[in-house]
C-alpha cells in the first residue's frame, strides 16, 4: 500500500474508532423548542448518556439528582411518546406547595438553574394531577399561585424547563416514572447558541 493510501486508511479507522466510542457513550440528538432555553438553545446538539443499571436503579429517590438535566420518554395517550429534556426539580418523597407566587420544595424555596428563584402568578400553575398527590385534601381550594403541599410517590420525579412560560413540563402532566427516563444530558454543542449569537452581531453590524 502507497503512502497517500495508507494515510487515508489510518483516518478511516480512527475516524471509525471515535464513532464507535462516542455512540457508545449515548445517542446524540438535536434540541428542538425553546423550553430549555438559558442552558440549552434550539439547534444545539446534545449527548443523552445512557445508564449503566436500569433507570429505576440509578435514578433513585435521590435529593442529589434535583438539578440534573435528563431526557424522558412521555406516555400522552396516543400521541405518541416523544422525548423531552428537562431539568429534574424534585424526587420521589418530596413534598411541594406553591404560594406567594412561589414553589417551595421540602419547605424550601424552590431555585434552580439558570433562572434562580423564578416566581410569578401564572408561572406555577398545575393541573388537575395533584389532586390525588395532596397531603391534606379537606377543605382545599387551590388557585393559580397557590397549591398543594402535594407527595410526590416513591420512584418518580418532577421534571420542569428552564424556561418556564415556554415549557410543557410535570406542572402539566404531573410527575413522570424514573423507569421513563432514558438518561442524563452529558455534553452539549452550542450549534444553535452559537448560531443566534452570530445572527444577533449581524443584526447589530447591519443596523449601524
Amino acid at each position: 500500500m502507497n503512502w497517500p493510501l495508507q494515510r487515508v486508511a489510518t483516518i478511516v479507522a480512527v475516524v471509525a474508532i471515535a464513532a464507535c466510542v462516542t455512540l457508545s457513550l449515548g445517542d446524540w440528538r438535536q434540541v428542538e423548542g425553546g423550553s430549555m432555553l438559558g442552558t440549552l438553545w434550539p439547534g444545539d446538539i446534545v449527548l443523552i448518556g445512557r445508564p449503566e443499571a436500569p433507570c429505576s436503579a440509578r435514578f433513585c429517590s435521590d435529593s442529589n439528582l434535583v438539578g440534573s438535566i435528563v431526557a424522558v420518554r412521555i406516555d400522552e395517550g396516543g400521541r405518541g411518546s416523544p422525548l423531552l429534556v428537562k431539568r429534574i426539580a424534585a424526587v420521589g418523597g418530596d413534598t411541594l406547595w406553591a404560594t406567594g407566587g412561589g414553589v417551595y420544595r421540602n419547605g424550601h424555596l424552590l431555585c434552580l438553574p439558570p433562572t434562580g428563584c423564578l416566581r410569578g402568578p401564572h408561572v406555577w400553575e398545575v393541573g388537575s394531577w395533584h389532586l390525588r398527590l395532596l397531603l391534606e385534601p379537606k377543605g382545599y381550594w387551590p388557585t393559580d399561585s397557590t397549591w398543594g403541599p402535594v407527595l410526590l410517590p416513591p420512584g418518580s420525579a418532577f421534571l420542569v424547563g428552564d424556561h418556564l412560560p415556554s415549557s410543557r413540563d410535570s406542572r402539566d402532566f404531573g410527575p413522570v416514572r424514573l423507569d421513563a427516563i432514558v438518561g442524563q444530558v452529558e455534553w452539549r454543542v452550542p450549534l444553535g447558541q452559537l448560531r443566534d449569537h452570530y445572527l444577533a452581531r449581524r443584526l447589530v453590524v447591519d443596523g449601524r
